[in-house]
């Protein structure tokens, strides 16, 4: 009962009891008179405790005056003016102090993936001139034709993908967008290179809280530095697979990261963030990762044409050692032997049945070569190896005499040799691409004379 509990310093009985409380809100209005200050404001964060005018003289040491009121107020409003402090300020107004709590605590979640934007541009891909030109329209255009971009609505684009053969430069064209994006905005930027397995975890969860990392920082950055943040996933299959079973059955987490991912590319949320996908195989990747408004780019990194393997070769020989044959014949050498028609990895037969009369008809035939599988990664290796063809034969005598075109062409066998027994998969499906072309072409000329 109350009165075992509470009790009053009259009562005998009142050892080892409490005195019953106040009312709550008689103890709330003595609390709030008592730190009245001149003002009125209860809140006031210059007043003192009982410093309500005509308080008694146990608190006439804590009052403030008016005058002295005043100057502190005038001295709070000049701080304010000189400081750029205004009430309500958005919390990305950069201070004396640095980014925002939020902005660095969103940043150390994310930090082994961060990497500072290379010196790489535009101008250092060689070829491609088809999908380099997507890509600028992708990330230049919004910048450099700002107002065109007004004028017709668009915004910039949320993602782009690349594909493409193994070793054709599409890492290459990341390091060039990143370093392209410090030379539209200025200052020092960043951006969040990974590979789809980094992400993945082996715990439930795990990999859809670095997703969300990822993306909140992306928000964070574009907040507090007034653009985008480029996000490059390399190998984006293997994080983002189809999720209809046509390719291999997905499981249930995997549904879930595809899942996380596009709520958070294109959510009730801007992204903040320019994802660029790369992938060898965009077949096997999730179709609504891949739809317009997600990835407005579909960009193709093709194979170097020989001119552009040229480029390279001569790019990639500047700095070694020559011998007498001079640099014109060692890249001479190098294409003549990477193009050589006898370099055969396997053959192919275009073969067409006629029902009618049971015959089977040869309407095509092509060798599948070394010049059909060369990318920019295999031709920017011979010099390389054509050296230590060179180091070996001159280790004998201990005098460098410099590479030349016999290294060069032992180096390209070498690549053969190796290549042949390979699965080139991916190239063998574009050269089939192309003798099925052929064939058409010729039908076509056959049946019209």
């Amino acid at each position: 009962m109350s009165w075992e509990k509470y009790g009053s310093p009259y009562d005998p009985n009142y050892r080892g009891k409490m005195q019953r409380p106040k009312e709550n809100g008689a103890r709330e209005h003595r609390k709030s008179q008592s730190r009245m200050c001149w003002c009125g404001d209860p809140n006031c964060s210059v007043g003192l405790e009982g410093a309500a005018p005509g308080g008694g003289s146990s608190m006439s040491s804590n009052f403030i005056s008016p005058s002295e009121f005043q100057r502190m107020m005038e001295e709070t409003v000049r701080i304010s003016i000189s400081t750029g402090f205004r009430p309500g300020a958005s919390a990305y107004t950069e201070t004396r102090s640095g980014p925002p709590s939020s902005y660095s605590a969103a940043r150390n979640a994310v930090e082994k993936y961060l990497s500072k934007a290379p010196q790489q541009t535009f101008d250092d891909i060689i070829g491609n001139d088809e999908a380099l030109g997507q890509l600028r329209d992708a990330i230049q255009a919004p910048v450099k034709h700002k107002a065109l971009y007004e004028a017709y609505g668009m915004k910039m684009p949320k993602g782009a993908l690349l594909s493409g053969p193994p070793g054709c430069g599409k890492t290459m064209f990341a390091r060039a967008a990143a370093s392209e994006m410090e030379r539209l905005y200025g200052g020092e930027v960043e951006f969040i290179s990974i590979s789809g397995s980094e992400l993945q975890s082996k715990f439930i969860g795990e990999t859809e809280e670095r997703i969300k990392a990822i993306f909140t920082f992306a928000r964070e950055y574009k907040a507090y530095r007034k653009h985008p943040l480029l996000v490059f996933m390399d190998e984006a299959e293997v994080l983002l697979p189809d999720r209809t079973g046509r390719v291999r059955r997905v499981a249930p987490w995997e549904e879930s990261q595809v899942a996380t991912f596009l709520a958070e590319m294109d959510g009730m949320h801007e992204s903040g963030a320019f994802v660029l996908l790369a992938t060898n195989r965009p077949e096997v990747i999730d179709q609504a990762v891949l739809r317009d408004g997600r990835c407005d780019f579909k960009i193709t990194v093709k194979r170097p044409t020989m001119e552009a393997i040229e480029v390279i070769l001569r790019r990639n020989f500047d700095g070694i050692l020559i011998g007498d044959d001079g640099i014109a014949q060692l890249v001479f050498a190098a294409v003549e032997t990477l193009s050589d028609p006898h370099k055969i990895i396997a053959e192919a037969h275009a073969i067409g049945l006629d029902v009618e009369e049971l015959k089977v008809k040869d309407l095509g035939h092509k060798h599948f070569l070394l010049e059909h599988i060369v990318s920019g990664a295999m031709a920017a290796s011979v010099p390389n190896r054509a050296k230590r063809y060179a180091f070996a034969r001159d280790k004998v005598s201990g005098v460098a005499k410099g590479v030349t075109v016999a290294d060069v062409v032992a180096a390209v066998n070498d690549l053969f040799e190796e290549n042949k027994a390979l699965d080139h998969s991916f190239a063998l499906d574009e050269f089939k691409r192309e003798l099925m072309e052929e064939v058409r072409t010729r039908a076509n000329a056959e049946s019209r004379s």
